[in-house]
Order: structure tokens, then sequence, then C-alpha cells
């Protein structure tokens, strides 16, 4: 069989690989996708509407993240676990999305104008205005759990590129009729949500039994799991969005701007550490804890080497790179895109070994790593940022970055009396990875505790 023939098989298979390589495909897509928004973006907005509109779209996208209860994670485990369940699971969990939604819409709503408060009123109000889809963004991150627990690969990465191609059309068709600004360049990454999540949650209700006997007994199931991991979808969330919060409050939107740009290019780096983490965490759930360690530490050996690969060529043409794609504006973001490729590279490896914690049912250990990083970040961001910029909080995340990764591989030794996962692939991994490939099923599994 050809090369390009057993590209063709496998793409369409049924496997874990399978499923990778296709979300991989999918996301380099999404990529592409997001590089077409943030051009258009970056050129018809220039550094100030950009900050401006990052001021903007923070709020439905940091508070819609920040109260999930950690009710995706729950999801993903318990539908896993108790398979016979999973329309009671869905049914609580919606209802419970749709309660917190309502809520944190409010939330964000009286808090938004005491974090502005060096914005326009103007701007503060459009804010104010997004909050309304907060519900929509927890809706996305739920139902995209739902579909990763079955295992429905095809309709995740439906959900995952759909909104994004709307997106580029509606910015394009502002560009070209010259009503883009601000505000309504966020309402089109909000906007093709809603319909798409409405059709996806239709969809779902059909799949599984209508039934909510016994629905307190599977919220407070949910819960039980949800809670002992929420520590962990709050810290990634103030991680995620912490630069972006201390920026928002102390530098002006121009100066934010250039960071947005460079840290959305330094994202793209991590396509292929996103998209096992993605597959990884639903396919362990299932296995012993050996074959977990094993198979987690063979993948991020994998994973690391081909992300820090793209990023290395990434930190190459970024002058260039910068330049062409949003304009002579943004040349000076240089030094920041390659402090935060680094940091994407380090940050997708801590991502993965995570889930050597997550699938074994221990989320709490996870919890106070993502914690000790985010009390390294913060302070940093506070001290750095108003001393040396974008550039000072850049390297604030970098910083915290590489302690949660130091303090996540010396858990290993630690917690699960096994020896450290090595950085680089060798030749087993290789000959592991293409036994996949190629369907040897004598190379399915890898071994345990490797």
């Amino acid at each position: 069989m050809s090369f390009l023939a057993t590209v063709r098989t496998r793409f369409h298979a049924k496997s874990s690989l399978s499923n990778t390589i296709r979300t991989t495909a999918i996301s380099m897509v999404i990529v592409l996708l997001n590089l077409g928004t943030g051009i258009i973006c970056a050129r018809y907005l220039g550094p100030e509407g950009r900050g401006e509109q990052s001021a903007m779209m923070l709020w439905p996208s940091l508070l819609g993240q920040l109260v999930t209860l950690g009710l995706h994670s729950s999801v993903i485990y318990n539908m896993k676990k108790f398979s016979s369940e999973k329309g009671g699971f869905f049914n609580a969990a919606c209802l419970m999305n749709l309660l917190i939604g309502l809520l944190v819409t409010g939330a964000g709503i009286v808090l938004i104008p005491l974090w502005l408060h060096a914005y326009s009123a103007e701007t503060i109000f459009m804010a104010q205005l997004l909050m309304f889809f907060a519900p929509s963004v927890l809706y996305t991150n739920f139902l995209n759990a739902v579909l990763q627990g079955e295992e429905d690969f095809k309709g995740l990465n439906r959900r995952r590129y759909l909104p994004v191609a709307v997106t580029l059309i509606m910015l394009a068709i502002l560009a070209v009729t010259g009503y883009l600004n601000p505000f309504y360049s966020a309402l089109c990454y909000f906007i093709p949500n809603v319909p798409i999540g409405v059709y996806t949650v239709y969809l779902l209700y059909k799949r599984y039994k209508r039934s909510i006997n016994g629905w307190r007994s599977t919220m407070k199931r949910l819960l039980t799991y949800g809670l002992s991991s929420y520590l962990i979808d709050v810290v990634a969330t103030l991680t995620l969005f912490m630069d972006q919060l201390v920026l928002i409050r102390i530098m002006k939107p121009a100066e934010l701007g250039l960071y947005l740009v460079a840290l959305s290019l330094a994202k793209m780096a991590g396509i292929f550490q996103s998209s096992i983490t993605l597959v990884l965490l639903p396919k362990a759930a299932g296995l012993e804890k050996s074959e977990i360690i094993g198979l987690t530490k063979k993948v991020f050996r994998i994973a690391f080497s081909g992300t820090l690969f793209i990023a290395l060529i990434m930190m190459a043409i970024a002058p260039m790179a910068l330049i062409f794609l949003y304009g002579s504006k943004y040349e000076q973001s240089t030094t920041i895109l390659w402090i935060l490729l680094l940091e994407t590279v380090m940050s997708g490896a801590v991502a993965v070994l995570a889930q050597t914690f997550m699938a074994i049912g221990k989320p709490g250990r996870v919890a106070v790593l993502q914690c000790i990083g985010l009390c390294v970040s913060l302070p940093l961001l506070v001290v750095w940022v108003p001393k040396f910029g974008i550039t000072g909080a850049a390297f604030a995340l970098f910083t915290a970055t590489m302690t949660r990764f130091l303090l996540i591989m010396i858990q290993f030794p630690l917690s699960l009396k096994v020896s450290m996962p090595m950085l680089f692939p060798v030749k087993a991994d290789i000959v592991w990875f293409w036994g996949k490939f190629t369907r040897r099923k004598n190379l399915e599994m890898p071994q345990k505790g490797v």
C-alpha cells in the first residue's frame, strides 16, 4: 500500500490515532481560519481597535469558563465510567449549565464597569451587551465535552470549525462594506455559536433517553467529580486570561493589541499537542493505571518534540511573518512572539502530562499544581508589566508555565512511583506510532509504565 493510500485509510478509520490525525487536520484548518480572522481584525482595526475588541470580548469568555463547576470534565469521566446512564448525565448537565449561564450573565453586567473604569462609557456598555453570550460559551464547552466523552470526533470537529468559518465570512463582509469596528467584530465571534449550539443540543437530546428519573442523584454524582476537578478549571481559566486581565487594567488598548496578535500567532504552534489532549482523555479513562501512565508518557514524548519543532520554525520566520500577515505596525511584537512560542510548547506539555492524573481519577493533584503556577504568574504580572510592559507579561507567563512543568514532572516519581517522562521520543516510540498508523495490532498498546 502506498503512503498516500495509508494516510487515506487511517484518516477514515476508527482508532485513537485516526481520531488524532483527523483532529489535527481539522485543527490546522481552524488555525488557517483563525489566521484569516486575525489578519482582518489586525489590519482593519489596528492595534488600538484590536485592544478595545479584546476588552469587550474577554468577559463572556472568562466568566463563562470560570463557573463551570467542573461539569465538563465530569461529563467526560462519568460517561466513560457509567455508559448506561449517559442520557441522565446529559439532561442534568444541560439544566445545570442553563442556570449557571443566567447567573453569570447578571454577575458580568455588574462587574464589568468596575474593571473597565478607564475605558469609555460606550466600550463598557458594549462589553455588558456581550455578556448575554456567556451562556453560549458555557454550552459550547459543555457540548464539546459531551461529544469528546462519546468519542464522536466527527461531530466535535464539525462544532469546532463551523463557528470559525462563519466568523471569517462575517468579518470579511463587514470589512468589505466598511462596517467593521471593535463591537461588530466581537459579535462575529459569538453569534455563530448560538444556532450551532442549539442544533447540537437538539441532536443529542434525540440521541439520549429523555427520562429525568433520579436527576438529583445524577446531579450529585456530576458535582462530586466536577467539584474535585473544578479548581483545575478555575486555575486553567485564570492562567489563560490573567495576562489579558492585568494588561486591560494597566496598559493602553494599542499595547494590548500588539500583545494579543503575538499571543494568537504563538498559540498556533500547539496544534498537535492540543489535538492529542482532546483525544487522549476519553481513550485513557478506560485503561488500567499502568497503561494510562505508559500511554501518556509515550504520547508526551512524540507531541512535545513535534510542537518544539514547529515553534522553532515559527521563531525563525517570526519577523517576516508579522509584517507580511498583520502589517508593519506589529513588527515590534517579534520578541514577545518568541517568548510566547516557547510558553506554548511548555503549556502544551503540561496539558498532556496532566491527562495522566485526570484519567486515573486524581484531578486534585493537577489542581494544586495549576494553583502554584497561578500564584507565580499573578505577582510577576503585577510587578513586571508596569516595569517592562508587554514583554514583562510574556516573561511572566513563561516563568509560571515552566514552574508548572517542573512540578508536574516531579509528581511522576513522587506520586506515581515511576520515572519522569523523557522529553524526546526513542526508537520504540516511533515504531509504536508507525505500527498504529499501519494497523499493526501487536503494537496497539504501549508497554505498561514506559
